[in-house]
């Protein structure tokens, strides 16, 4: 047989069939007629030779036992005259018959399993039906297997062969990802065509999980042969293990743990993300034109520094892991139509699509969840968040830019993905700065601002120009990241080269510190931009000078005036004491308790006009935009604006103590009943009227100066 042009299964089973010689089949036997003619047989010892070949024959023909037992009777009667032979002579003979026919039925048996064998044997050495998959130099299928382009048979010593799959399917090789855990590459053919799927190990185990997970895919299994199927990988698996390489697994773009560097999936290293939401985010990341085109479109920035600032950013992200920084966020701000998201495209087409309809472009119109699947998805990569004005829900800002700098997500239990890591530098863009989202203090050290309109003016022709560059980059992207990184390892392989760049960048973030300490908290963060604008225009990646350092100081070390978290917070209480001018009892003079209920007072600590706010109050005030009074109030202490006595605990409220009467508050707290206008008491300018701020609130209270003095002249005691 030959299966050089890769026979069918049934072709198989008819080589099978007709590989070893028939035995004798029974013929019609009529008892009466039989012993008729051997009794007609003259000489006796001719009969007797006869009759034992006839009954013989019966046995071996395998005749059945309902007309074996009429011969029988008819043989063996009770007449000795008419007896032709014993019944104990009948049976031997019978059963010696039967003997050879079980005998040859075994011959014919081991014959078959012989050619089977040869067969099986000359399909594993040829393997037509693997044609263009690249096996690996000696893979073999098990014994009891056949494979073909019918598909995959188990052919057991004995019964009927059982199908496993409907096609040709076979593991190619295994894939071990950063953590350990293992995944195998499957391959089987449909459609004329070889399909290939990488699947964790636990699913190719399980035959229907595998069903499941790759039946849409064109898996030429059905459930009902899943058993069959799982049970083929394990075998041929386990044929095969000294045979089948084992490769490491990428579960993300950018730097691995060997320290290479993957810029796109598949390239170098094969890539299977860990979660199916990933999958079009890293499909974003590919190369498309060339790098000259690139090179040409980048030009047109030059006259633009605060786009070259996010350019910058986006190969600084490769450099995070070389200077020992921690991911971070840049968020480019303003009004619309001025470059924000053309800015962002420009600093994310060295890596990837930035294209509207690609996925390389994140929303910030999104989930806590979905944003932490997408930061996951890259090692020294930017991650753009385009429109923060758009966000659901303000929390996700302000959580994400507390977990960036983390360089994790948040933990979750109940089998949710937990602490998903990353390592990055988000380019955030909006109308709404992203600190706005967040009353934090600590968030403002962890977010470069850039307030600059990154194409300058809204003039037509900046207009023109900005669409020009979207079009550039998105005809050609995905080049000039895997350049910088190739230029970047060849770097680093010199001797002390990680500690040069770092000293380079120390120095870099020394001029760069500013003069407040939150400038300086961020130097290292902005050296590390203009470090990587350095690297990229002496290596020749863009065709551009390097921004000088004055350029950086203007746009990213300038103090912000949302830097300082209290101050925001305490313009916020000047709005809110502006607004509720009855709501502040004056001392002196009885008034009602207003509709709204009382929010403090104004008083005198000393010299110094104050005004005396309930906490409670305070906080549900500035719980409405946003702001946590526990979260500022350490600031505002700093600031000396508020007004403190080492007595009191904490300082800056006073004790709780019986009220003064002439103060106009009750036991409970709250002023007294409102007396009739001729009875009320006008406030004098007497020292009995000034009274200390422990004495003058029974509740606590948390005492500022009025700001400006005589800033409010309704608040001033008459």
């Amino acid at each position: 047989m030959t299966t050089g042009d890769g026979a069918t299964d049934i072709q198989i089973l008819d080589a099978l069939n007709n590989s070893a010689p028939p035995l004798p089949s029974p013929g019609p036997v009529n008892a009466d007629a039989l012993a008729a003619d051997l009794t007609a047989v003259e000489d006796l010892i001719d009969r007797a030779d006869r009759v034992r070949s006839t009954v013989y024959n019966l046995g071996l023909t395998g005749v059945d036992f309902a007309t074996v037992g009429r011969v029988r009777d008819r043989l063996t009667g009770p007449d000795t005259k008419t007896r032709l032979i014993t019944k104990g002579e009948f049976d031997k003979e019978h059963q010696r018959g039967a003997r050879e026919r079980v005998r040859l039925e075994q011959e014919r048996a081991d014959l078959e399993k012989q050619d089977r064998d040869e067969e099986r044997a000359l399909r594993r050495g040829e393997m037509a039906w693997a044609t263009g998959l690249g096996l690996p130099d000696g893979f073999t299928v098990p014994a009891s297997y056949d494979v073909s382009h019918d598909g995959v048979l188990f052919v057991p010593a004995e019964g009927t062969p059982q199908r496993a799959a409907y096609a040709p399917l076979v593991p190619l090789r295994i894939l071990v990802d950063p953590d350990g855990a293992q995944g195998v590459e499957l391959a089987w053919r449909t459609g004329g065509r070889w399909i290939r799927r990488t699947v964790p190990k636990s699913t190719m185990k399980s035959g229907r999980r595998m069903v499941q997970a790759l039946g849409d895919a064109g898996l030429p299994v059905i459930e009902a042969d899943a058993k069959a199927a799982e049970r083929w990988l394990a075998a041929v698996e386990a044929a095969n293990e000294e045979v089948i390489p084992r490769e490491p697994l990428a579960r993300w773009l950018g730097w691995q743990p060997d320290g290479s560097f993957l810029p796109a999936a598949d390239s170098p290293l094969p890539l299977e993300p860990k979660y199916p939401e990933q999958v079009p985010y890293i499909a974003a990341h590919h190369p498309a034109g060339s790098l000259e085109d690139w090179r040409r479109t980048i030009k047109l920035i030059e006259p633009f520094p605060a786009v070259r600032v996010v350019l910058a950013a986006g190969f600084a992200a490769a450099m995070l892991r070389v200077l020992r920084l921690d991911s971070f966020v840049l968020d480019v701000a303003g009004t619309s139509s001025r470059g924000k998201t053309t800015a962002a495209r420009v600093g994310l087409s060295p890596w990837a699509d930035p294209g509207e309809k690609s996925d390389g472009m994140h929303s910030w119109r999104t989930k806590l969840l979905a944003a932490e699947f997408r930061l996951n998805a890259v090692r020294g990569m930017p991650v753009p968040f385009d429109e923060s004005q758009l966000v659901e829900d303000p929390s996700i800002v302000d959580t994400i830019l507390y977990s960036v700098p983390r360089n994790h997500g948040q933990h979750r239990g109940g089998g949710w993905p937990s602490g998903l890591p990353w390592e990055t530098i988000i380019i955030s863009t909006g109308e709404r700065p992203a600190l706005s989202f967040t009353s934090s203090q600590g968030a403002a050290a962890r977010v470069l601002s850039l307030r600059a309109a990154p194409m300058g003016d809204n003039s037509p022709e900046n207009g023109r120009l900005a669409q020009e560059i979207v079009a550039g980059v998105t005809s050609n992207y995905g080049t000039a990241g895997p350049a910088f990184v190739e230029r970047l390892r060849a770097e680093l392989a010199a001797d002390d080269a990680a500690d040069r760049i770092c000293a380079r960048h120390q120095e870099l973030a020394e001029q760069l510190a500013g003069t407040t300490g939150m400038s300086g908290r961020r130097a290292p963060m902005v050296a590390a931009l203009a470090l990587a604008d350095r690297c990229i225009c002496g290596w020749g990646i863009v065709p551009l000078e390097p921004l000088p350092m004055d350029t950086w100081r203007d746009l990213l070390v300038t103090d912000d005036a949302e830097d300082n978290r209290g101050e925001m917070a305490l313009d916020l209480v000047r709005e809110i004491v502006a607004a509720h001018p009855v709501g502040l009892w004056r001392p002196g003079v009885m008034y009602s308790e207003p509709n709204g209920g009382w929010i403090g007072r104004v008083l005198t600590v000393g010299d110094q006009d104050a005004v005396g706010l309930l906490p409670a109050r305070l906080r549900a005030e500035l719980d409405r935009h946003g702001v946590v009074l526990d979260a500022v109030v350490p600031a505002w202490r700093d600031a000396g604006h508020l007004v403190e006595e080492a007595s009191y605990r904490p300082p800056y409220l006073p004790k709780k103590r019986s009220p003064v009467r002439r103060s106009g508050f009750t036991s409970s707290g709250r002023p007294s009943s409102p007396r009739r206008p001729s009875t009320a008491r006008k406030a004098t300018t007497s020292d009995d009227h000034r009274f200390s701020a422990p004495s003058l609130f029974r509740r606590r209270c948390i005492c500022l100066p009025l700001f400006p003095p005589g800033a409010y002249p309704r608040l001033q005691p008459s």
